[in-house]
């Protein structure tokens, strides 16, 4: 059995590997090489991807978005003076929208302040603010 690539053109024949079925619905190309020059590095991502889930992507989708566009963090945008191993992507609206001027770089002990406050928890029996995570009273 015989076959022309969609890419090259050139005649390629069935391998004692592929069965029948497989043959005559999924094999298209004589190579990987053929198959790989249909789908280009980078054709399929973001909006144009099977899988885009949009609004409805998750916390942690979102979190490789934003390292996708921006980065991997690097400083403190609260306080310059944080001299940190780690620094995190924060989310300043809590919607968790795909808008890059929603997201700000904090270092791991602002960020979970910032949460602290922006979602009110309480902390023995008092509602957490900024002079309460400063003082620890």
């Amino acid at each position: 059995m015989k076959k022309n690539c969609l890419t090259c053109n050139k005649e390629f024949f069935k391998t004692t590997t592929k069965s029948l079925k497989e043959w005559n619905t999924i094999v298209k190309y004589c190579s990987k090489r053929c198959s790989q020059t249909v789908f280009k590095k980078g054709q399929n991502r973001g909006e144009l991807n099977v899988n885009w889930k949009g609004k409805s992507a998750g916390y942690v989708a979102l979190h490789e978005w934003i390292y996708s566009k921006l980065g991997k963090a690097n400083h403190c945008s609260f306080n310059k003076d944080h001299v940190g191993k780690r620094f995190e992507w924060a989310n300043i609206s809590g919607a968790y929208l795909r808008e890059l001027d929603d997201w700000t770089q904090l270092c791991v002990v602002c960020h979970r302040q910032y949460d602290m406050i922006r979602n009110g928890y309480m902390a023995f029996g008092r509602k957490v603010t900024y002079e309460t995570t400063r003082t620890g009273r």
